[in-house]
């Protein structure tokens, strides 16, 4: 079912699966009380793992995205996506996708999906913990990863890759928790503690480093 809806993605089953019986059995699994999305999603992270075990390191990339359904009458459950002013609703999804060190696409190992609130919060997001925040969903994204690599492939070193909503101070503190890498696109003026005691700020700092060939 995931190669087909890779294949021939669309919003609908009708329009992802044309054949009458290939539709049935996807309506089938999609509709079985015995069959969770937790379970599935289980199955495809250890996958993923067992396949990075033989790379001595991987890399993790972490996005965000958002899923547009269609909720006219607003009965899904479904959240705000987009501008709010445009009205969209769906939900949001965070995906984390490796690779092996020469590119190649190993799988996903982990997946989170929420739904946004439909009014604002009160209080500006620097006054909120990280779990009243987006945050969370990467901090959690990297413990799952964590997780399921420690399982599956103790050795595999994770570099983790973030854009520049990742760029909070839980999710710098988490990143490079038990010997894993991380690099993280700037949105914010850092300051850097030098050896010395010194403070300076992230960028110029970087600007007159010296580029070094591996």
């Amino acid at each position: 079912m995931a190669e087909r809806a890779a294949r021939r993605p669309a919003g609908r089953v009708t329009e992802t699966f044309v054949r009458s019986d290939e539709r049935q059995g996807a309506y089938g699994l999609l509709e079985s009380a015995a069959v969770g999305a937790d379970e599935v999603g289980t199955a495809m992270f250890e996958a993923c793992a067992r396949r990075s075990a033989r790379e001595s390191l991987v890399f993790c990339a972490i996005d965000g995205t958002s899923l547009n359904l269609t909720d006219y009458e607003r009965s899904k459950g479904f959240g705000p996506v987009g501008s709010r002013a445009e009205g969209g609703r769906g939900l949001k999804v965070m995906n984390a996708m490796v690779l092996s060190a020469e590119g190649v696409p190993l799988g996903v190992s982990s997946q989170r999906y929420w739904t946004r609130a439909d009014h604002r919060r009160a209080l500006h997001r620097d006054k909120c913990r990280p779990e009243e925040k987006e945050t969370q969903h990467w901090l959690a994204a990297m413990k799952q990863t964590r997780e399921v690599m420690a399982e599956h492939a103790p050795t595999t070193r994770c570099w983790f890759q973030l854009d520049r909503e990742g760029d909070a101070w839980p999710v710098l503190k988490d990143a490079g928790l038990r010997e894993h890498w991380f690099t993280v696109r700037a949105r914010r003026k850092r300051r850097v503690l030098m050896p010395d005691g010194a403070k300076a700020h992230l960028r110029p700092l970087l600007k007159q480093q010296p580029v070094k060939a591996t």
